[in-house]
Order: structure tokens, then C-alpha cells, then sequence
């Protein structure tokens, strides 16, 4: 990470070929960290449930999907995930 660039993090929700894509938004954006909502057409899952499943993508690592779990339990993690790298990219 550059010096002058700041810290980005990025969200997608995608319904078709969804980690090829993420993985594209990763990189083409520079990003630190992507999180991926999956979309289900039919459904519509997530945004109209009470739970969510992320992706999580980072350059240079597998994406990582998290559990099921609320939206305020995944939001939590989610800024501890953050948080992590955030402080990993910023250690002199």
C-alpha cells in the first residue's frame, strides 16, 4: 500500500458469476478487502432476510466466506476483519 493511498475497503452484491466478479472489483479498484453479498434472484436473499452470508476477499488469500449469522453479528465481524488488516497494513 502506498503512503499517500488510503486504506479502501469495498462492498458488492452480485447475482451471476459472483466470485470471478468480486475478485475483478478487488483488483480493479485496489482494494484492501472486498465483501461479497451473494444474491439470490428468486429470493432475493440477502436483503430481504433477517440473517446474511459475506465473502470475504483480500489479495492473495482464498475468499473466506463467513456463517450465516444476523446482520448486526456479521457487521460486527466484519469490522474486526477490518480492523485486523487495517492495523497489519499500518505497523511500522
Amino acid at each position: 500500500m502506498s503512503e499517500n493511498r488510503p486504506f479502501c475497503v469495498g462492498f458488492a452484491a452480485e447475482t451471476d458469476d459472483v466470485h470471478n466478479n468480486a475478485q475483478k472489483k478487488l483488483e480493479k479498484k485496489k482494494l484492501e478487502m472486498l465483501f461479497l453479498n451473494e444474491v439470490n434472484r428468486e429470493s432475493g436473499f440477502p436483503f430481504y432476510a433477517d440473517k446474511n452470508q459475506i465473502w470475504v476477499f483480500q489479495e492473495g488469500h482464498a475468499p473466506q466466506q463467513l456463517p450465516v449469522n444476523t446482520k448486526e453479528a456479521l457487521a460486527d465481524e466484519m469490522r474486526d476483519l477490518v480492523l485486523t488488516l487495517y492495523c497489519e497494513k499500518n505497523r511500522n
